[in-house]
Formats: structure tokens, C-alpha cells, sequence
């Protein structure tokens, strides 16, 4: 035997079956008729439906936290504080090369016509550099603010280590055009391409790195002089 509450509704339905009102009673003779029965079976059947849904609507409910909190531990890894090997982290940390690629961009011109692969480099930061060209001491102020977050503990090391060296590094491949401004003199353009070719190696060494979640401090009093201030 199975046990099935029914509501006051329900047996209201169960009477009508059976022709009776709400002031009637059942007799044992009602309880084993044909009409009883399908009503009480449809009455089942509808029962057994609705928690069908509802246990339906339960998995639902569990694969849909499930699936957000898988979601939400996914992002998590991608940047968190203590983490230095995130994939954001690792793009954070190449994107910071896009300073001395910039500004040592102007060096790289004649490069093009003994590799012409890497036109597609020169027409993407060509307008990077125009732009921050076109900000007064644009230069300088990124080069503070590299400092300023590479000083900023709550970053993680990969970051603020690559911060560090971008501003390095640009400092250090400046120095030809500082030189020219303030002698005044015409530097060979083998000096600017080969100034390029030592950065564009440089920095492609460090996103390499980066790219693999490691350190990029192999470039010698470079990373010396970054491993000192971080």
C-alpha cells in the first residue's frame, strides 16, 4: 500500500468522480469503482509528474551552482595575489614591454627590407608610439608610473619584475636618441638598427619567459640592477 496525502481540493475532485458533493461520504462501494479508481489514478499520475519536475528542476538548480562555482574557480586561477604563473598574470607581464618596443620602434625601420615578416609588428606599435609621442613627456610619465607599480607589494612578483625591467630596459635603449638630441649629431643608422635588434631580442627573451610562467632575469646587469630595486 502507498500512503498519498491529498489536499481539500483533491478529494472535492475525488467525489465529484464519484458523483458525490461535499456534504457526501464515501461508501466502500464508491472506493472500488471504476470512476474512483481513474481519478485517483489521474491524481497519481499528476503527483508522480510534479515530482518529477521538481527533482528535475533540483538537478537543474545543483548542475547550474556546480557549473558557476567551476566558473568562478576558473577566474580565481587566472589572477590571484599570491600567484605568479596565472595566465593573466603572464600577459600582464609581457604587456609591459610594449614601452621599450615603442619607443625603440623608430631604430627598427630598415630592419623591413631584410625581414619583411616583421612588417605586421611595425604597423601595430608605429601608431602606439605616434600616440604616446603626442602626450607631453608621455615618456616619462609611464616610465613613474612603471616604478610606481613595480613598487606596489600587493602585485605579484612577475609583474612588478617585468614593470621593472620594461622601464630598464627603455631607459637604457634611449640613450642613442638622448645622445643625438643633446649633441646634436646624426647617429649612423647601423647604431639605431643594431640598438633595435638587441631590444627586439631582448624582449622577445622576456615575453618567451613569461609566456612559460618563469622569471625573465637572465638579461645580466639588466636583471641585476631590476633584482635589487624589487
Amino acid at each position: 500500500a502507498v500512503k498519498m496525502d491529498v489536499s481539500e481540493a483533491e478529494c472535492v475532485g475525488l467525489l465529484a468522480a464519484c458523483g458525490k458533493g461535499t456534504t457526501d461520504s464515501l461508501a466502500l462501494g464508491d472506493l472500488s469503482s471504476k470512476a474512483f479508481d481513474g481519478a485517483l489514478e489521474k491524481l497519481a499520475t499528476a503527483r508522480a509528474e510534479e515530482y518529477r519536475r521538481a527533482q528535475a528542476a533540483e538537478r537543474e538548480e545543483a548542475a547550474r551552482a556546480a557549473e558557476a562555482g567551476r566558473l568562478q574557480e576558473q577566474l580565481q586561477s587566472l589572477f590571484t595575489p599570491s600567484g605568479d604563473d596565472g595566465p593573466a598574470v603572464r600577459l600582464l607581464a609581457c604587456l609591459a614591454y610594449i614601452l621599450p618596443l615603442a619607443d625603440g620602434i623608430q631604430y627598427g625601420g630598415p630592419l623591413v627590407e631584410f625581414v619583411p615578416g616583421l612588417i605586421p609588428l611595425f604597423q601595430i606599435f608605429y601608431p602606439i608610439a605616434m600616440v604616446k609621442a603626442s602626450i607631453p613627456f608621455g615618456t616619462l610619465i609611464l616610465l613613474i608610473a612603471f616604478q610606481f607599480l613595480a613598487g606596489n607589494q600587493d602585485l605579484p612578483y612577475l609583474v612588478r619584475f617585468n614593470l621593472q625591467q620594461a622601464a630598464v630596459m627603455d631607459i637604457l635603449f634611449l640613450l642613442p636618441a638622448l645622445v643625438q638630441g643633446f649633441l646634436g649629431l646624426q647617429l649612423p643608422e647601423s647604431l639605431g638598427l643594431a640598438t633595435f635588434v638587441i631590444l627586439l631580442g631582448c624582449i622577445v627573451y622576456a615575453v618567451v619567459l613569461n609566456a612559460l610562467g618563469k622569471v625573465p632575469d637572465g638579461l645580466g646587469f639588466i636583471s641585476d640592477a631590476v633584482k635589487r630595486r624589487i
